[in-house]
């Protein structure tokens, strides 16, 4: 009998263990998807990779993530045609995404005009935004959706944009519309 009490005792014990692994394991990924991305202490590395071979559309989503990146963070972004690894490299257009992303965004479903804003990596990993759309206007239509979702500035009227002071830090972003 007593042997009986220590089995089930023994039994219960490992199945309390393998709750707990679950839950920590929980616990450990709730926490890495609520830590940022980038934080402010990173705006000063951002960099715009855009293709020499990138429409005029996309150039001008280029310009305009730059522009904006510098009136909200005060913090100036090159425009550059190649990546850069001590860089947060912001792709701007499909012409300039390196394969290892392009394929993992799906494109081909992606309607006309429509938008995907995506971030990889986090921590020390090599970090990257990719700002991208379908159509002539879809990559220009992805760079103001990223400044208005997450660094909030807002498009009141022609000639009037609220730019506020930029945030903290920067979550992962998986949007596709």
């Amino acid at each position: 009998m007593v042997a009986g009490l220590n089995m089930g005792g023994q039994k219960m014990s490992n199945a309390l263990r393998w709750v707990l692994l679950v839950l920590a394991v929980l616990m450990a990924h709730a926490a890495y998807a609520r830590s940022p991305w980038v934080r402010s202490s990173d705006y000063r590395r951002f960099r715009v990779v855009v293709s020499p071979d990138a429409s005029p559309t996309d150039r001008l989503a280029a310009e305009k993530f730059q522009e904006y990146w510098q009136k909200s963070t005060n913090y100036a972004c090159a425009i550059a045609d190649d990546s850069s690894a001590t860089a947060v490299n912001v792709y701007v257009g499909i012409d300039a995404i390196p394969d290892q992303y392009l394929s993992k965004l799906d494109l081909d479903t992606l309607d006309v005009d429509g938008v995907i804003i995506r971030t990889v990596g986090r921590g020390r990993n090599q970090r990257a935004l990719i700002l991208v759309g379908q159509g002539d206007r879809g990559t220009l239509y992805s760079v103001y959706e990223f400044f208005e979702r997450y660094m909030g500035i807002r498009w009141l009227a022609p000639g009037v944009t609220h730019i506020p002071e930029a945030p903290g830090e920067l979550p992962a972003a998986r949007y596709r519309y």
